[in-house]
């Protein structure tokens, strides 16, 4: 009978802090929409002005017709200034992309050296850089064996994006 009486006083006592402290550990796992406020926020300064390059192949109709390899890109300060997001072409075109975007961080010039091929005649590769004016464009005639297509970008500092959002 004693051991039965310390068992059903233990879980007594499992209880009551249970229920003690219920209510405490769901306000730490589900936070107030004010802190949910202040982590947006943090994440909306955290992101660094940037501009938008998209390089890709297709005809003037807009259908993809080839693919490329992005061979070297020279930025104002070397890889920091750029990261990569590639779109794989597929097996049948193995280390070729279809479309490739490049977040370009520093102002300056940069130089992108393209190998592209294409399939039938009036197919381009093309570099769109979107800014907050609107997007700029410029694209080259490939041809069907695969061929070295340099692109020049200026990126200038009204060019940046500096948010994700959309004005108010």
């Amino acid at each position: 009978m004693s051991v039965l009486d310390l068992l059903t006083g233990a879980l007594g006592a499992f209880c009551f802090l249970t229920l003690a402290l219920f209510p405490a550990y769901f306000k730490s796992r589900n936070p107030s929409a004010a802190s949910q406020q202040n982590k947006f926020e943090k994440t909306k300064q955290g992101i660094p002005a940037f501009s938008l390059a998209e390089l890709y192949v297709s005809d003037a109709l807009g259908h993809g017709c080839g693919a490329f390899k992005l061979g070297g890109l020279q930025a104002p300060n070397g890889n920091k200034s750029f990261r990569q997001l590639p779109l794989a072409a597929g097996p049948e075109a193995a280390g070729y992309d279809t479309k490739v975007y490049l977040f370009l961080f520093d102002t300056g010039s940069y130089l992108l050296t393209t190998t592209a091929f294409g399939q039938g005649a009036g197919c381009h590769v093309w570099l769109r850089q979107h800014t907050p004016q609107g997007s700029l464009q410029g694209g080259t005639i490939v041809t069907e064996s695969p061929a070295s297509y340099p692109f020049k970008l200026e990126v200038k500092p009204e060019q940046l994006i500096t948010s994700i959002l959309p004005s108010r």
